[in-house]
């Protein structure tokens, strides 16, 4: 082949490849090629990893994942009921272990945040807490870990519940996730307060 004639075959690729890149771009859905996210959109939680879950599907900055679940207050609590106020989400295989947080309370309500507890609580431990005026959290029931593993908050090897932390903001943009041991009650009110002080 001729150097001309090379050339010539050169032009002609380079004029091809961008033409075929747009046409599969065309063919391509439209949320697929979207990688931001809107108000509008309803939230996507991020790929787990290769771990299966054991990092946070949910991370800072991105809208709460949409969820139902029933509650110590005797009907079911969804995502849209977290609005208009800041919410404390706290995980845990262990319900009991969720109940100290009620001493937290009265710090809470006047900083203008509601305490919500996941966990495999049955219906039973639901009944306990709404009969207990002492526990300001709200309990609610995740018994097949559904919610918590859509949050990241769920160890599929050992498939418990993972001890865990999230803090939602008025819009229900998530604005703080920890992932640990159980928290103390003293523990939990200095990270609400640093967040909702930095947000």
């Amino acid at each position: 082949m001729t150097m001309k004639a090379f050339r010539v075959v050169l032009v002609i690729v380079c004029l091809l490849v961008p033409s075929l890149t747009f046409a599969q771009d065309l063919e391509r859905p439209k949320n697929e090629a979207y990688q931001g996210s809107t108000s509008d959109l309803a939230p996507q939680p991020l790929d787990p990893g290769p771990l299966g879950g054991a990092e946070s599907n949910v991370v800072p900055g991105q809208r709460l994942p949409g969820f139902r679940a029933a509650s110590s207050l005797g009907h079911q609590v969804q995502d849209s009921d977290l609005r208009g106020h800041w919410a404390a989400l706290l995980f845990d295989e262990d319900s009991s272990h969720l109940g100290s947080m009620g001493v937290a309370e009265d710090s809470l309500r006047a900083m203008g945040v509601a305490l919500y507890g996941f966990s495999r609580a049955g219906e039973g431990t639901l009944r306990s807490f709404a009969a207990a005026s002492h526990h300001g959290m709200v309990l609610l029931d995740d018994p097949t870990g559904e919610i918590s593993r859509l949050f990241g908050m769920f160890d599929d090897d050992a498939e418990v519940i993972r001890p865990g932390l999230m803090i939602v903001d008025g819009n229900g943009v998530v604005r703080m996730v920890l992932q640990g041991p159980s928290l103390h009650s003293d523990e939990v009110l200095q990270m609400i307060r640093h967040t909702i002080r930095r947000t």
